[in-house]
């Protein structure tokens, strides 16, 4: 089962980093997910999302209804490529239109 930190309304991918080594250096449990949905950006979108990670994102709008908590307890989310290095980065919505709650994938 795959697992990951998710952190709630990050303002970009720094936070989302120290936020992940403290929630792993207190030795806390990383949340069960499932991705519901990829979505492949080239190098500008997704530096742009790095970037600030409170704006709307169109991408996102059409798929909100995919993520949150699923009947089998994993958490439903996004999968977000850079198609240029294969950076990922894990978005649930929650039903917004920005990236609520957002994790790096890692391997446990």
């Amino acid at each position: 089962m795959s697992r990951a930190y998710f952190i709630r309304k990050p303002l970009n991918i720094y936070e989302v980093e120290t936020q992940t080594e403290s929630l792993i250096s207190q030795g806390r449990l990383p949340r069960a997910y499932q991705v519901r949905m990829a979505i492949n950006l080239d190098n500008k979108e997704y530096q742009q999302l790095l970037i600030n990670l409170s704006d709307d994102c169109n991408f996102l709008v059409q798929y909100t209804h995919l993520c949150g908590p699923q009947e089998d307890g994993t958490l439903g989310c996004i999968l977000v490529r850079n198609i240029q290095n294969g950076k990922q980065l894990l978005i649930n919505s929650e039903g917004y239109s920005y990236p609520r709650y957002v994790a790096l994938p890692i391997e446990i």
